[in-house]
């Protein structure tokens, strides 16, 4: 029993550190995300609107538009939104097997043996 109790331990652990990083993760992919969309739909209008009307385009659209396309091949490199549904998903089946180990270690003595091949 001894085993399963750290067993139990280390499910709530890797449950915990996985919903850690899926928050992380979900968080990281709104902050890059939403610059990403203001950014190129500011430098968008404003390269329509310079060229509209036959000015040359002001450097801070060229780097506005580097910016945005630095973040956007971010965003897509680090998948944010994708580990985040993974870690979030890795987070549930950790909490499922340690719910199982605790109802192991709650069952009576008699009945450990029965829900310990239930288990695995």
């Amino acid at each position: 029993m001894v085993l399963l109790t750290d067993r139990r331990r280390l499910a709530w652990a890797a449950e915990h550190a996985y919903f850690e990083r899926a928050s992380i993760l979900h968080a990281l992919n709104y902050v890059i995300g939403i610059p990403v969309i203001l950014i190129t739909a500011l430098t968008g209008s404003e390269i329509v609107a310079s060229r509209a009307s036959e000015n040359p385009i002001p450097i801070w659209a060229g780097l506005v538009t580097l910016s945005a396309t630095v973040f956007a091949s971010l965003q897509t490199f680090f998948r944010f939104g994708e580990r985040a549904a993974f870690s979030a998903q890795a987070g549930n089946q950790y909490a499922m097997i340690r719910r199982r180990i605790e109802n192991v270690l709650a069952s009576p003595p008699r009945n450990r043996e029965h829900a310990l091949e239930e288990l695995f």
